[in-house]
């Protein structure tokens, strides 16, 4: 549970210097999609990087054929994604980024390739749409939408290096 805290402010210890300019966050952010095999994930690190009731929200096509989302909290990606990384490993890298800032705002569309490890076969493609936001001190991530390129819906070129 955070602690009390003051109005627009928000606890954060372990990566205030590199939360304090998005561009920072940006390049740093990759280092927690990417983990290796049996070796446990940082979740209170993950956290700090996150403001309390961040939205996880996942896209995908049902059996039917129909896209739906799944809205998860932080602590339901986690237990959503744990053991399936922790067995398996999972490498994210970054191949492109589209960024907008306005004011105390930003959205980076963010185009990554998945493997199991660095060097590893690709698994999948796709984006990442976060928004962040600024409360004077530092950058949240407000927001993490997923969807993962499959036949129909290929990335687009604005989206591609």
């Amino acid at each position: 549970m955070p602690r009390a805290r003051k109005q627009g402010t928000f606890p954060c210890r372990p990566l205030r210097r590199v939360q304090k300019t998005w561009q920072r966050w940006t390049a740093s952010s990759k280092h927690f999609t990417t983990w290796l095999a049996d070796q446990p994930r940082q979740w209170s690190r993950d956290r700090t990087l996150y403001i309390p009731g961040v939205l996880f929200i996942s896209t995908e096509i049902g059996k039917d054929g129909k896209p739906y989302h799944q809205i998860m909290s932080h602590q339901q990606f986690v237990d959503r994604s744990n053991a399936s990384v922790v067995a398996q490993g999972f490498y994210e890298q970054e191949i492109h980024r589209v960024t907008t800032r306005y004011g105390t705002i930003v959205h980076v569309m963010s185009t990554y390739v998945m493997r199991r490890t660095a060097n590893g076969p690709l698994i999948g493609r796709g984006v990442n749409s976060l928004e962040l936001f600024y409360d004077n001190n530092r950058w949240w991530i407000i927001c993490d939408l997923w969807d993962d390129e499959r036949p129909g819906n290929p990335l687009p070129k604005e989206l591609l290096p």
